[in-house]
């Protein structure tokens, strides 16, 4: 009988072992806290291109569009994240994220960070539930766009009479309205996203309940978003009387509110001795003012496949999708002049490792 309730003992212990082994292998939206004094560092490279493109809709959904203001296009990124936990109850995380995204003729980078502080209220051999209070902030470094279309593009979002339109012949560029009047432009012409960035605090309410190779987490959470967005163009600072009048009406400067609702699940399941798989879902309601109000909406998905090399380390690759692509991601890209900037699917690959001590 002693030796029967050893090995149950036994047994127990390596199950929960396993089951905390994988708690943290990429995504670490759990209720459940790693190890306590431990650390977990992930390093992640995510990337989208022509060769590179999840499910094809790159081409499907981009091939067409290249004339459009504000298409989104390639993107390179690169992911550090680090995890703490202090006790029984408090864990801390810092992620740092920086992504170069092809943005028509020119690259936008956006820089991310996002901390937040874990409590984990309950916690029993099967169940978990813990809140998140966290912080985050996208700036995108100042984007100018040089390309005609494009520049062409935004003044018809900027500029709501005369149908304008910059031409170049000879390398000299003119302003030529629907009436066919010119006007020789002394600045070689831009459009630009300039001092651009979002802040957000939020809360975040976590409940995972686990088996002996599978854990599922479901959490709901709350952002409120103080957004600043600022286009500028060179059409504005012509030394021109009528461009001078009619640019004082236009507000290019937008500052804004907005807040998010977002709900979502996780499932991580051990294929095999040491092969894991993670699948997440996310729902993105925003609540914006009605005039921005046409997209509000996001679903993403991201699915991953873990490989443990060892119990401190572990090596993932995968993928993320979304309906609407960076809505709620980053918030500072939707605003007046670039309310149509979500209506397309969006997707990139990824790969990375974690390790733990």
């Amino acid at each position: 009988m002693k030796k029967i309730l050893l090995i149950w003992f036994l047994l127990n212990t390596l199950i929960l072992y396993a089951d905390e082994s994988f708690f943290y292998k990429k995504d670490n939206l759990h209720a459940f806290l790693p190890k306590v004094d431990s650390t977990q560092i992930s390093v992640t490279f995510q990337k989208v291109n022509e060769t590179i493109d999840i499910f094809n809709i790159k081409e499907s959904e981009f091939s067409s569009s290249t004339k459009n203001f504000d298409s989104l296009g390639d993107m390179e990124g690169l992911d550090l994240n680090l995890g703490y936990t202090f006790n029984n109850q408090w864990y801390l995380n810092l992620d740092l994220n920086k992504k170069d995204i092809q943005y028509s003729s020119t690259t936008l980078t956006n820089k991310n960070l996002d901390i937040y502080l874990r409590y984990q209220v309950y916690e029993d051999l099967n169940k978990a539930f813990a809140i998140d209070v966290g912080y985050e902030t996208n700036r995108a470094d100042d984007t100018y766009m040089r390309s005609l279309d494009v520049i062409n593009q935004g003044i018809k979002n900027i500029f709501s009479y005369g149908n304008l339109h910059v031409s170049k012949k000879n390398d000299v560029y003119s302003l030529v309205s629907e009436n066919g009047q010119t006007l020789k432009l002394k600045n070689k012409p831009y459009i630009s996203m300039i001092n651009t960035k979002d802040n957000s605090f939020y809360l975040r309410l976590i409940g995972s309940l686990k088996g002996e190779s599978w854990l599922l987490d479901t959490y709901l959470g709350y952002t409120n978003v103080k957004i600043r967005n600022e286009i500028d163009s060179s059409i504005l600072h012509e030394d021109n009387y009528l461009l001078q009048q009619a640019s004082r009406n236009i507000d290019l400067v937008q500052k804004r509110t907005d807040d998010m609702i977002s709900l979502g699940f996780g499932v991580t399941y051990q294929i095999y001795t040491n092969w894991y798989t993670e699948l997440n879902y996310q729902y993105n309601r925003i609540f914006r003012t009605k005039s921005l109000d046409e997209t509000n909406m996001n679903h993403i998905f991201d699915l991953n496949f873990i490989y443990e090399v060892n119990s401190n380390t572990s090596l993932y690759i995968g993928g993320k999708l979304m309906t609407n692509q960076f809505n709620g991601e980053i918030p500072y890209l939707y605003g007046e002049y670039t309310d149509t900037s979500f209506d397309h699917k969006y997707g990139f690959a990824n790969i990375g490792f974690n390790y733990n001590f």
